[in-house]
């Protein structure tokens, strides 16, 4: 089941007076944020790099498939294991749990490049499968269980599950393979109209902290007026449970008074379709955003002046305080197996709240 609604991303603006000459706090908070931004730009090259390379690097001369079947078949010598050709309906006498790191020894990759990722534990792996010791093996939770732990985000570069002779004819020893990908990641936008700066996002994330498949990711938001800092962190098996749980909480600061301004966050738990034969699945959660909107032309803020046009003091800038609330709560249930049917269902209140800018005590006579 898909989670409804992203995060706010909210372009509330708090409210700057205008100011005549440069004040010492504003030249130290330019200065702070050209050495974010440099920075920043710094550390998005190396990631970069390493995320695009390092996913392809083990892979060089060669296909993924064959790789995968290279890794299986080292993997099978090193356990003293042979394939079993026909593995469907025999017990399963034992799972075995095979990790790789990111970089291996016959990676084109210097392998201190591992000390800095937390190879995936063994205890995410195991929990995502679909079968236990003692059942029947079936090829149908076999692939599920491997579809669960590919759908991990940017997690693994390889899974596979494999069947093996067990120490009898009618048992199986079942092999999971897993071979990490590098999975820091900096995700980062900005945008730049008619020669102004408009804004830059940065928000470097951690796919897989602590090697947990846990998702941590730290949110910076620059502007012409505020910049915001927070984080999000996703936890995709809340107390080892089908539970999935998030929250994200980030505070506005007014980069020319070095003041707070606002912010925003969420938080939300839903219990996803993780198998094709699992019934029901649920999402819940609450949202806020509280700041203050702006609307520019060009360098500055837009106007808004009375029609006819007349004495241009008259005018009032473009900008409100604003505050935002939702929250929503859904349900799916699920028929079928070879056939899927699934019908969603549930409800989402939103409220807006809008009002003056703070030294504003009403509405100028002609707008009213």
């Amino acid at each position: 089941m898909r989670l409804r609604g992203d995060y706010f991303r909210g372009r509330a603006r708090p409210a700057t007076p205008k100011k005549t000459g440069t004040s010492i706090d504003a030249r130290c908070s330019r200065a702070f944020l050209t050495a974010q931004t440099v920075l920043a730009g710094f550390l998005s090259g190396a990631v970069l790099v390493l995320s695009v390379l390092l996913p392809f690097s083990a892979f060089a001369g060669t296909g993924q498939e064959q790789y995968e079947t290279d890794l299986i078949n080292a993997t099978l010598h090193e356990l003293g294991l042979e394939p079993e050709p026909r593995p469907e309906g025999k017990t399963i006498e034992r799972i075995i749990v095979s990790r790789h790191p990111i970089i291996e020894q016959s990676d084109p990759w210097p392998g201190w490049l591992n000390v800095f990722h937390i190879t995936t534990r063994e205890h995410v792996v195991r929990r995502e499968l679909l079968f236990a010791e003692g059942q029947r093996y079936r090829e149908e939770l076999v692939r599920e269980s491997a579809r669960n732990l590919r759908a991990l985000p940017l997690v693994f570069s390889v899974v596979r599950i494999v069947a093996a002779k067990g120490s009898r004819p009618d048992a199986v020893i079942v092999v999971v393979i897993t071979k990490d990908l590098w999975s820091l990641r900096l995700n980062s936008q900005f945008s730049i109209g008619g020669g102004t700066f408009d804004y830059l996002s940065l928000m470097p994330t951690e796919q897989n902290f602590l090697g947990l498949a846990q998702r941590l990711s730290l949110y910076t938001y620059i502007d012409r007026d505020t910049y915001s800092v927070g984080q999000i962190y996703t936890i995709p098996r809340l107390f080892g449970s089908r539970l999935a749980a998030q929250e994200s909480l980030h505070l506005r600061i007014n980069h020319h008074k070095q003041e707070p301004e606002g912010g925003f966050g969420s938080v939300a738990l839903w219990y996803p379709l993780y198998s094709l034969r699992t019934p029901w699945g649920f999402s819940a959660g609450a949202k806020f955003d509280i700041g203050t909107v702006r609307t520019y032309a060009g360098g500055s803020l837009r106007k808004f002046c009375p029609e006819p046009a007349g004495d241009s003091s008259a005018c009032m800038d473009w900008l409100w305080e604003k505050r935002a609330f939702s929250t929503w709560l859904e349900a799916v249930r699920s028929w079928g197996v070879t056939n899927k049917l699934n019908l969603l269902f549930g409800y989402r209140i939103k409220v807006l709240d809008y009002g003056l800018p703070d030294g504003a005590e009403s509405l100028p006579p002609w707008l009213v």
